[in-house]
């Protein structure tokens, strides 16, 4: 039988960028593990500034969404915040805001998913998850026509991909 190596341990940290980093890779470990409580221990030790840099916040965000051990509106409250802060930060943050539009959808609020899409900012390009997920929205709330075009808009984007073609079949 094959047993998962434990991690070799990491150096010590002593410039800021490198607590940054060894906090994030014991937090991705922790993740591996399954171990929820290492996992927020390892981000909110040397992260806990992160709150000015929105890719940190992502990674809080993104970190507390995969944690099974609390219940989920708690998560799901603490992964909006994070996701709303990163954006506020940084408005052309695509992932963000596909994961906080994503959430709301989720959570039957399309209408807040549709007014995070659609505050892209201006000279922004859309992904073609973007429009996939305005597609999914749209055609939630009726407006087919709507989710056509985004649709479309999505295989424009990504010709060759399977996702533009899956509500196909």
């Amino acid at each position: 039988s094959v047993w998962p190596r434990a991690p070799a341990p990491l150096p010590r940290p002593r410039a800021r960028w490198e607590q940054v980093l060894a906090g994030m890779l014991r937090a991705h470990q922790a993740h591996d593990r399954g171990d929820s409580d290492a996992g927020a221990a390892a981000l909110a030790g040397p992260l806990q500034d992160a709150g000015r840099y929105p890719s940190l916040l992502l990674l809080r965000a993104e970190a507390a969404a995969d944690d099974q051990s609390r219940p989920a509106r708690l998560v799901h409250d603490q992964v909006r915040a994070l996701l709303a802060r990163a954006l506020q930060l940084d408005p052309r943050m695509m992932r963000a805001r596909l994961n906080l539009a994503n959430l709301d959808f989720t959570e039957d609020r399309a209408e807040q998913a549709l007014q995070t899409l659609d505050a892209l900012p201006p000279g922004q390009h859309p992904t073609y998850d973007y429009d996939l997920l305005r597609y999914r929205v749209l055609k939630s709330r009726g407006w087919t026509y709507e989710a056509e075009q985004a649709l479309t808009e999505a295989r424009h984007l990504a010709p060759g991909a399977c996702a533009p073609l899956e509500p196909q079949i």
